[in-house]
């Protein structure tokens, strides 16, 4: 029987979880997934998965997953989007009709885009050479890439060694959340990729599971109490649990401008990891922009984070100028700016 494509039903819920983790038994990318990470996901606010959800099925088994999402800034809007196929499937051209399928959804909601510019985002995890070549068909272009960087955690770390006048504290659920949400909004404003979310996005980033307030660090200047930077931490222990590692993640590393420069991003870093490795974690993990405007990387090396993984970004223009420019990348996982 042919494949059926459709709109996402919540009953669908723990066939797509099987799905993303068959295929990242086949992959080894370490983008599989359990039913609590993903229903976390679906209620990120304005996904709308009944709307924005596909899977497609054959013998009423769900063999393909697709998914869109748009992140809107004041000079661009751009829909995010990602698919899965089971590895038996593959190579049957089931891949293009997703992607087809989500480039219709895009289309469909160009009415609600208030931008001239439009782009349409997909994302290739390295080596995924039949990814990359059915995107280059579809007219998508390499725009950026990001890694995942890593390092151990061992017993001897140095030490944190915070600039004169701040000091730090941790977070504060509730209480901190609308001021660590102008302070992210800031900070990351002219970084590439960036969109100014509404404070309930942040909100919603806090209480999830994996975040760690009792682990993120907040770096406050003494004299006015104003942020300087943060550290978040965040743990995802059903992702632990499913590759057999003890791994934490240094989430979201800011520091504002006027703080920059002396030293106060490698400081968060650093008090980041004694976080992790009091925690118990015996390996650290970010995810960052390869070309980060601020040099971030640099520091992540001299700390001794190494490249894991990479993804590009690939991207076709949907409206306004065909030149490619700066627009968004996924923040998946997580972004990271510093000093």
């Amino acid at each position: 029987m042919p494949n059926t494509i459709r709109n996402y039903r919540s009953t669908d819920l723990e066939a797509i979880v099987t799905l993303l983790n068959a295929a990242d038994t086949f992959d080894k990318t370490e983008e599989g997934a359990s039913i609590a990470e993903t229903r976390d996901f679906f209620s990120t606010p304005g996904l709308t998965p009944e709307e924005n959800v596909f899977v497609a099925e054959e013998d009423g088994r769900i063999v393909g997953y697709a998914i869109l999402r748009a992140a809107k800034s004041d000079t661009e809007t751009t829909f995010r989007t990602w698919y899965q196929v089971h590895p038996i499937r593959r190579g049957r051209g089931l891949e293009e009709r997703l992607l087809n399928r989500l480039h219709a959804r895009a289309e469909e909601r160009l009415g609600e885009c208030a931008t001239e510019t439009v782009n349409f985002d997909s994302m290739v995890v390295l080596p995924d050479a039949a990814r990359r070549a059915l995107f280059e068909r579809f007219a998508l272009r390499e725009v950026r890439r990001l890694w995942r960087m890593v390092r151990p955690l061992p017993h001897d770390l140095t030490e944190p060694e915070f600039p004169e006048g701040i000091i730090t504290r941790r977070y504060r659920i509730g209480e901190d959340d609308a001021a660590m949400h102008r302070a992210d909004t800031e900070i990351f404003r002219d970084h590439w990729g960036h969109t100014d979310e509404p404070l309930e996005m942040w909100q919603h980033y806090v209480a999830q599971p994996m975040f760690r307030p009792d682990l993120t660090v907040i770096a406050e200047n003494l004299a006015t109490r104003e942020i300087a930077g943060y550290c978040t931490i965040a743990v995802n222990n059903e992702e632990n649990k499913r590759l057999g590692v003890k791994r934490g993640w240094i989430d979201i590393l800011g520091v504002r401008r006027a703080y920059r420069r002396q030293g106060l991003g490698t400081a968060l870093l650093v008090a980041g990891l004694h976080a992790l490795r009091g925690a118990g974690l015996i390996q650290a993990a970010l995810g960052c922009d390869s070309e980060n405007v601020t040099g971030a990387t640099r520091i992540y090396e001299r700390v001794g984070f190494r490249v894991d993984r990479t993804r590009i970004i690939m991207r076709k223009r949907m409206r306004g100028p065909r030149a490619e420019a700066a627009g968004v990348a996924q923040h998946q996982q997580s972004q990271v700016a510093s000093s």
